[in-house]
């Protein structure tokens, strides 16, 4: 629980060795899905939080082999619930070396083993992951249309909890097909969920997704503004992969010298 709000919080370095505590910790004790966090395996859990926080500071191999070893200790054990929450650890892990396909499959397990037994409050999670995978692999209008379903359950089952982070996700999607508009929208709920709530785990993302916006309006002082801004945040966290977003971003813009963000 402590590795749970340190991250939320934007304090991924106390996530991560809190998380290794825990890991350490339920090694010894073997709690398994008999007491259960949030209805899973606390193995599965914890190394989820891991796998999160190192993905976030950028260490990508570990949070691979971390989510490979959720996914194996879920199966050996069958608790299928703890499958499902391994499973969407795995998709990350996988989408962020741009392993779609695999990705794709193993949503498609956890989305089958939650239609099956009725897990419904996990069906909108599996939706808004396997959504930017299809994006990614041409099927663009599916993919958005999965991101936007995945977020109204999300909604419905879980309030505001990360809905600051999800919906900056569909607009980042949002941007890339072009429906600037809404996007707009999706970051302006966004940035207010950042603003009031505790959650700051996701802030730079927010702000380098409203230089894109800006981008895409061809006004090039405001992009740089923001890449600048979210670049400071990120690396204030010591969040790596979301520097390297704003830097990406950034030196798009000044490769181009303004315009869309279509592709990119």
């Amino acid at each position: 629980m402590m590795s749970s709000a340190s991250y939320y919080s934007g304090d991924f370095q106390a996530s991560l060795y809190f998380s290794e505590q825990a890991i350490e910790l339920d090694d010894r004790v073997n709690c398994t899905h008999k007491a259960p966090i949030a209805g899973a395996d606390p193995a599965i859990v914890a190394r989820d939080y891991l796998e999160m926080a190192l993905l976030m500071m950028g260490h990508l191999e570990r949070a691979l082999s971390v989510s490979e070893q959720s996914m194996a200790i879920a199966l050996d054990r069958g608790h299928l619930f703890s499958i499902v929450w391994a499973g969407v650890s795995r998709i990350a892990a996988l989408a962020s070396f741009g392993r779609f396909v695999e990705a794709i499959a193993c949503a498609d397990h956890a989305l089958d083993i939650c239609q099956r037994h009725g897990f419904n409050s996990r069906i909108g999670n599996v939706l808004r992951h396997r959504g930017p995978l299809l994006f990614e692999l041409g099927d663009e209008e599916r993919g958005l249309v999965e991101i936007e379903q995945g977020l109204s359950l999300w909604r419905k089952r879980s309030g505001q909890f990360l809905l600051a982070r999800n919906l900056a996700k569909l607009a980042e999607y949002q941007l890339r097909a072009d429906q600037n508009e809404q996007a707009g929208a999706s970051l302006d709920e966004a940035q207010h969920l950042a603003e009031t709530t505790e959650e700051k785990h996701y802030p730079a993302e927010i702000v380098r997704l409203r230089g894109r916006l800006w981008h895409t309006r061809g006004d090039q002082r405001k992009a740089r503004h923001y890449f600048e801004l979210a670049i400071a945040q990120a690396r204030t966290q010591g969040a790596r992969l979301l520097e390297l977003n704003a830097a990406r971003d950034l030196a798009t813009l000044e490769a181009t010298g303004g315009g869309g963000t279509r592709g990119a």
